[in-house]
């Protein structure tokens, strides 16, 4: 698991509900959404990405269980997206939005095309959930 540690004077306090899309804009996580899971995913819907500062839009190829071959490193996954997009090292970590709704986070390569699982399952796993409002129900520390 990895974690992302942020100075309290560089939290963007009152847009933690906006995903930033470099060239694409802005978009803004409306309080009634929920993250997407593995059926919420159609083949042919469209992906948005935004890695290294690149926008790239796409469509959803393939999505199925343990995509990642077992001669690269036998990860298994229940579901896996694969969109027709290029990505490349440094995408990793970034976030995925299908049809405009938050679906992952770019995760995997498959043949140079984004990999990622379903944001809805992971975030039940880790007994998350997704910020809908612009201060996420979290407190700002005194000064900031």
């Amino acid at each position: 698991m990895n974690y992302l540690v942020v100075a309290k004077d560089r939290i963007p306090w009152g847009h933690l509900n906006v995903v930033d899309l470099g060239s694409a804009g802005y978009r803004i996580i409306p309080p009634d959404a929920r993250p997407l899971g593995c059926v919420d995913i159609a083949i042919g819907d469209l992906v948005e990405i935004d890695g290294r500062n690149v926008y790239r839009s796409g469509t959803v190829t393939d999505k199925g269980q343990n995509l990642h071959p077992a001669t690269e490193d036998g990860a298994y996954f229940p579901c896996m997206v694969v969109a027709r997009i290029p990505v490349a090292v440094g995408d990793s970590g970034g976030a995925v939005l299908v049809r405009g709704i938050p679906a992952g986070v770019t995760s995997r390569s498959f043949g140079g095309s984004l990999g990622f699982t379903p944001l809805a399952e992971g975030l039940a796993q880790l007994g998350l959930e997704l910020c809908t409002t612009p201060d996420c129900g979290l407190a700002r520390a005194a000064g900031f």
